[in-house]
C-alpha cells in the first residue's frame, strides 16, 4: 500500500481529493493532509509517503520550491503537480528538478486521477523490481568474495546510511542434503516477498550455493535487544514454515549483528561462507551472531572409520552422542562423508528417508539419534508398510523415541502421521495401554535416568536435554514416576558405587 500525502491551503480541495475512489484501486492511501508548508514538511518527514500531491500556489511558498525541499529529504517520492495555471513556464521547471506527474486542479476527476495513479504505480513497481534486482547482484559479489579482493569492494548506492540492516544465510537441511544430493527445487523471492512489515523489509533475497540463500533485511531498531531477538525468532519462524511447505526441508537461519557498511556485510559473508556447507551438531533452526562466533568444528578421530558389527557400532553412536552432548559443535564438509557411510554400513538408508518425511533430519545428532533408533528396532528388519493401527501406534513410538526432547505431545505426533489426535490416541491405547502423554513422560525420565548415571550431568541439564520445560517440572515428574527425587537417585548411585568399591577391597584384602 502507497502512502498519499495532500498539500493544498484549500480544504475544500483535500476533501474533494479524498472523496474520489481510485485511491483504493491502485493500492493507496491517504495518510495526511497538510494545509500550511510547515505543516507539510512535518508530515513528510514523519509518514514518508511514496506519493504527494502538492499545489503550485501555495502561501509563503510555492509548490515548486516545497517540491525541491521534498526530493532533497527523499529523492524518490513521486511529486503530482496541481495547478490551476496551464503555464509552460511551470511545466519545465518541474520537469527539471523531477517531477513528471501534473493535475489540472478543475479537470481532475475518477478518470483524470486514476491514469496518473497508474503511472505512478508502474514507476514505482519498476524502481523497486530494479534495485531488488542490483541489491541481489551485489549480494553474490560479497558472497563470492575473491571477486572483491583485486578490484576493490563494490559500493551499494541503495544502501540508506541512516538504516540498519541485517543479513540471514538461510540453509535448507534434510536427509537428501545431508547425503549431497542436487536440489531439485529452489526456494523462490516470491514465496517470501510478503513477509515484509513495516520493521522487517526484506531488500535482497539470493540463492548463493547449493541450500544456501542469503537475505537482506532492512530493520527498524528496537529500543530493547529483547524485542530484536523476538522479531527475529518470528521472522525465522515464518522462513521456516514456507520452506516446509515449496521444498520440504529444514530452514536453519543465521543472523548477523545490525549492519551499516558495505564492509559489514562482506565480513559477515566471509565469515559464514565457511560454516554453509556444515551441518550443525544439535538440531537449530535460530542461531544469532553470538552464537555464530561460539561455533566450533568437530572432528571425528580415526576411530570413527573403523568397520565392525552392527552390535559395537550402537555402542559407538553411544559414545559420539556423548562426546557431542552440551557442546556448540558443527561437523565440516568434508567429515560429513563418515557419517554417509555409516547409514550405508547399516544399510539404514530407508528407514532414514522415512523419518525424514515426517521431520527432516537436519543435524549430526538428530541423524545418530534415527540410526540408534534403527539398531534398537531390530536393524529395522521388522518395518513394515504402515497398514494397521499398530503400525500408526509403533510409528508415534518411534517419533516419541527421535523427540523426545522436543515440544511434543499427542497433537503433534498425531499432525505428522496426517490423523486426527483422537485416532491416535485411541490407537496408541489400544496398543500400549497408556495414554501418548503418559508414554512420553516415561521415556523422558529413562532418558534422564541414562543422563543422571554420568556423575557429571547436573540434574537442570538432564531436564533440558529430556524436553522438560523446567527444573522444577522435571523433579515434580520424576518423583511422581520413581518415588524419589533425581538428586536422590544419584545419591543412591554413587552409594551403591561406593558400596561396589569397597567390596572388592574387603575382599582382596581376605585373598
Amino acid at each position: 500500500m502507497n502512502k498519499v500525502l495532500l498539500i493544498d491551503d484549500e480544504i475544500l480541495s483535500i476533501e474533494y481529493l479524498k472523496s474520489l475512489s481510485a485511491w483504493e484501486k491502485f493500492g493507496c492511501k491517504i495518510t495526511g493532509y497538510a494545509l500550511t508548508v510547515t505543516k507539510a514538511l512535518e508530515l513528510f518527514k514523519r509518514e514518508k509517503p511514496e506519493i504527494v500531491f502538492v499545489d503550485i500556489r501555495m502561501p509563503k511558498m510555492d509548490g515548486l520550491e516545497l517540491s525541491r525541499k521534498l526530493l532533497d529529504i527523499f529523492s524518490d517520492t513521486n511529486i503530482v503537480i496541481m495547478t490551476a495555471y496551464q503555464e509552460f513556464e511551470y511545466v519545465k521547471e518541474a520537469i527539471q528538478i523531477g517531477i513528471s506527474y501534473f493535475l489540472v486542479k478543475h479537470e481532475i476527476n475518477e478518470d483524470k486521477l486514476a491514469e496518473v495513479l497508474k503511472k505512478i504505480g508502474e514507476n514505482i513497481s519498476s524502481k523497486a523490481h530494479y534495485e531488488k534486482v542490483m541489491w541481489n547482484d551485489w549480494l553474490r559479489t560479497i558472497w563470492e568474495d575473491e571477486k572483491t579482493e583485486n578490484k576493490g569492494l563494490t559500493t551499494n548506492k541503495w544502501i540508506n546510511p541512516s538504516a540498519t540492516y541485517i543479513f540471514v544465510m538461510l540453509n535448507l537441511r534434510s536427509y537428501a542434503v545431508f547425503l549431497g544430493k542436487e536440489e531439485k527445487v529452489y526456494l523462490k523471492e516470491d514465496d517470501f516477498h510478503d513477509i515484509s512489515s513495516a520493521k522487517v523489509v526484506i531488500k535482497a533475497f539470493a540463492r548463493l550455493e547449493k541450500y544456501t540463500y542469503g537475505i537482506i533485511l532492512e530493520y527498524k531498531r528496537p529500543s530493547a535487544l529483547s524485542l530484536f531477538h523476538k522479531d527475529m525468532l518470528d521472522f525465522s519462524g515464518e522462513l521456516e514454515r514456507r520452506s516446509r511447505i515449496s521444498v520440504k526441508k529444514q530452514a536453519v537461519c543465521y543472523f548477523s549483528d545490525f549492519l551499516c557498511r558495505d564492509s559489514d556485510f562482506l565480513d559477515v559473508c566471509r565469515r559464514l561462507k565457511k560454516v554453509s556447507p556444515c551441518f550443525l551438531w544439535e538440531r537449530k533452526t535460530f542461531l544469532m551472531a553470538a552464537d555464530c562466533r561460539e561455533l566450533k568444528e568437530l572432528i571425528p578421530d580415526d576411530l570413527y572409520g573403523k568397520k565392525c558389527g552392527l552390535l559395537e557400532r550402537g555402542k559407538d553412536i553411544t559414545g559420539w552422542l556423548d562426546r557431542g552432548k552440551n557442546q556448540n559443535w558443527y561437523i565440516g564438509a568434508e567429515n560429513i562423508k563418515f557419517y554417509r557411510s555409516l547409514a550405508e554400513e547399516l544399510n539404514a538408508g530407508d528407514f532414514l528417508e522415512k523419518i525424514d518425511n515426517e521431520m527432516p533430519v537436519a543435524s549430526i545428532e538428530q541423524f545418530l539419534k534415527v540410526c540408534q533408533l534403527f539398531l534398537e528396532k531390530e536393524e529395522g528388519k521388522n518395518l513394515a508398510a504402515d497398514k494397521t493401527g499398530d503400525d500408526k501406534a509403533e510409528k508415534a513410538v518411534r517419533y516419541i523415541m527421535c523427540h523426545y526432547a522436543e515440544d511434543l505431545s499427542s497433537t503433534i505426533i498425531a499432525e505428522k502421521l496426517h490423523i486426527s489426535d483422537g485416532y491416535l490416541r485411541y490407537l496408541f491405547k489400544r496398543r500400549y495401554s497408556c495414554t501418548v502423554k503418559e508414554y512420553i513422560l516415561n521415556y523422558r525420565i529413562d532418558m534422564a535416568k541414562k543422563l543422571l548415571d554420568d556423575n557429571n550431568c547436573k540434574i537442570y541439564e538432564a531436564a533440558k536435554q529430556c524436553g522438560f520445560i523446567s527444573s522444577q517440572h522435571f523433579c515434580r515428574v520424576f518423583h511422581q514416576l520413581t518415588g524419589i527425587s533425581p538428586g536422590e537417585y544419584k545419591s543412591n548411585k554413587n552409594r551403591n558405587q561406593i558400596t561396589a568399591m569397597n567390596g572388592k577391597r574387603t575382599e582382596g584384602t581376605a585373598k
